[in-house]
């Protein structure tokens, strides 16, 4: 179990590339590592990255707050409590990139399993 918690805003874009990778890894497989990566206020942190200049931190961040929205409504709760959901529509908005991820994150969020 991770007991640090992780400060992105310290972190340049090719640091915080690889350690939102990884709390996406992580958060994927079973709502009890999700809820790990909640406890260490990873979510916040990966909310940062919704933030970022780089599409590629934007789009990992997406994914990983997707992944630990989908196991349940609790965790998808805490998503949405971060405030990631605005920032996810103003990224869809400028991105110029295509959109599925986020749309895809979105429809975790609505309908976690």
């Amino acid at each position: 179990v991770m007991t640090h918690t992780l400060l992105f805003q310290e972190l340049d874009r090719y640091s915080k590339k690889p350690a939102a990778h990884v709390l996406n890894a992580i958060a994927k497989h079973t709502p009890d590592l999700a809820q790990a990566v909640v406890d260490v206020g990873a979510v916040q942190q990966l909310t940062l990255c919704l933030e970022e200049f780089d599409p590629v931190v934007k789009e990992i961040g997406a994914s990983a707050l997707g992944n630990i929205a989908r196991h349940n409504s609790k965790l998808a709760g805490v998503v949405v409590d971060s405030c990631a959901i605005p920032l996810l529509v103003l990224s869809m908005q400028v991105s110029g990139f295509s959109c599925s991820i986020w749309l895809l994150v979105l429809e975790m969020l609505i309908r976690p399993s």
